[in-house]
């Protein structure tokens, strides 16, 4: 309610004459409550759910051929009565039952962190600017949330609702549990409570977030949509796939912009999965021009170089054909198995290290029992998969296989595959089609070079194999945290391959012997004769006995 009884009084106030929108709003609020108008937000969100989905619930109904095209799972044709039902149950049972008297309740909070309905009217780059920290918050925190409900207990108990509907339309964006409606709300207005607004800026937020769930889970993607020129913008396509794939879905928890997915990790099995981008080779292409533009930021010149040009050759070749076979793989395994895969590289260390001259290291018995428990922790993981996950081939094997090898021999190409197998066209194509791509891929490759340079100063402070037994460690303590609190399929095989992992990382743990591996006795009461020829004797043998300690010594001694 605004304290001036005339349009005059308030001018004087202000001490200019009012806007036309001023005075529109001097005239509907002068005579109603702040709570009146509060509760307005109400009546937008059952605005919103009554009519921004009428389009695509007619082309579902009444032109559904001519829309087919468009349609996300065109397999899937809700019908009239299915619809209405869903219409009823959000209308009663979450708008009125729920979500009114949250609105009705929470106003004395919102009052409290200074909510306003006074004049002057917000300008609007103020409105502008305060609903892009809003979407922000809401984004971040909803992220957070949304992966929260996917563990175990919450999907099971609340969770799995929202999940009735694999092929969401718009009636179903509110779709939900009780108690999801109610947390969900904490991300919604946590922006207003932390940057507060005028009211009319609350009602378009209100406006504008229902409107784009609504957007999200309509289950058609238009190219004329205008949220395709907002920067990193989710959208119907990227939100379907986490409906589609369903209880088992760890992928595309942002609820309206996709960095949070891109930052911690979550859209790569959307990235390889659904849009099947299985273009290892142009990634990996693209992700050198991000790490030569990092290592640029950090100051490095040719001029550092400590080694000849022909050694770093051969190190980018390795390291090329080593993220080219990486990334290819994950369009024949799942990203866990890929990236248990992957950690089996301990095993191409240990053997090569102790047989390549000039590497030679000496590794105690019970770290090769370790590698060998690994393998077989890794085999029965695999084979675990085959039965639990879809995305699984002998194709993606081979290609791991060829990974340790290339750790190793190394792979001098990465621009000739792309040409001989026109990946690179295609890839060129199918990337412009999906632009957050190149986002996904910045994001990875800033990850990527922090951990490549971690990990490179650990390998010069512990050594290689120590080295690839701690990122191994780290791996498989994720995956098993994962496969515990999120609702992925955790069968027997699975723990016992997890089990045999811990069991041979436990071995790697256990301290080394330190007592001197030879020790020299010589008697006092001999003769010096004697011992003169004792020592004449036997002096091969003390060269053989010094060049062994100089190797478990070389062993033992940091490369730094």
């Amino acid at each position: 309610m605004l304290h001036y009884r005339s349009l005059e009084e308030a001018e004087l106030a202000l001490g200019r004459n009012l806007t036309l929108p001023e005075k529109l709003w001097y005239s509907y609020s002068a005579e109603k409550s702040d709570y009146i108008l509060y509760n307005h937000n109400w009546l937008f969100m059952f605005f919103v759910l009554s009519l921004v989905p009428f389009p695509c619930v007619f082309f579902e109904l009444f032109w559904f051929n001519n829309m087919e095209k468009f349609k996300l799972q065109p397999r899937i044709k809700r019908s009239f009565p299915e619809l209405f039902k869903c219409y009823k149950d959000v209308a009663v049972n979450k708008f009125i039952l729920v979500a009114g008297p949250l609105i009705a309740v929470s106003f004395p909070a919102f009052k409290w962190v200074g909510i306003r309905t006074s004049l002057p009217l917000p300008s609007k780059w103020e409105v502008i600017s305060q609903l892009v920290v809003y979407f922000l918050i809401e984004d971040y925190t909803n992220y957070w949330i949304h992966r929260l409900l996917h563990s175990r207990w919450a999907y099971e108990n609340i969770h799995y609702m929202h999940h009735e509907y694999n092929a969401p339309f718009g009636f179903a964006a509110p779709y939900a549990h009780w108690a999801e409606i109610l947390i969900l709300g904490i991300p919604t207005f946590l922006g207003p409570a932390m940057v507060p607004c005028h009211m009319i800026t609350l009602w378009l937020w209100t406006f504008l977030r229902q409107a784009e769930a609504i957007d999200t889970h309509s289950g058609y993607n238009f190219p004329w949509s205008l949220t395709k020129f907002i920067p990193f913008y989710g959208g119907a396509e990227y939100h379907d796939y986490h409906h589609y794939v369903g209880r088992q879905s760890q992928s595309n928890f942002a609820s309206v912009f996709t960095y949070c997915d891109y930052v911690y990790g979550t859209d790569k099995e959307y990235v390889y999965g659904r849009l099947q981008f299985s273009y290892g080779w142009y990634f990996t292409f693209v992700l050198g021009f991000v790490y030569l533009f990092l290592i640029y930021l950090q100051g490095f010149t040719p001029k550092q170089m400590v080694n000849p040009w022909k050694t770093y050759v051969k190190l980018s070749a390795v390291l090329m054909g080593s993220h080219g076979l990486t990334k290819g793989s994950l369009a024949f395994l799942n990203y866990p198995a890929q990236l248990m895969f992957k950690s089996t590289k301990v095993l191409s260390v240990m053997v090569m290290g102790a047989f390549i001259p000039g590497l030679r290291r000496i590794y105690p018995a019970h770290e090769y029992v370790s590698a060998i428990l690994l393998v077989m922790g890794l085999i029965l993981f695999t084979l675990a998969d085959v039965q639990t996950s879809p995305n699984f081939s002998v194709i993606g094997v081979v290609m791991m296989e060829m990974l340790f090898c290339s750790t190793v021999v190394g792979l001098p190409f990465l621009i000739p595959p792309m040409l001989l197998t026109g990946e690179l066209f295609k890839a060129w194509n199918s990337c412009s089609q999906h632009l957050y791509v190149y986002g996904v891929l910045f994001f990875e490759a800033m990850a990527t070079f922090i951990g490549q340079v971690s990990v490179l100063s650990l390998i010069a402070i512990f050594g290689a194999a120590t080295t690839a037994m701690v990122t191994t460690a780290r791996k498989a303590v994720t995956l098993l945290l994962s496969y515990l609190i999120f609702t992925k399929p955790l069968t027997e095989q699975h723990g016992t391959g997890l089990l045999l992992l811990a069991i041979g990382i436990t071995l790697k743990l256990l301290p080394v012997d330190s007592k001197p591996a030879y020790k020299r006795v010589i008697s006092n009461d001999r003769s010096s004769s004697s011992t003169t020829n004792e020592k004449i004797g036997n002096s091969s043998s003390t060269i053989e006995e010094m060049r062994i300690r100089s190797e478990i010594e070389e062993e033992k001694t940091p490369l730094v």
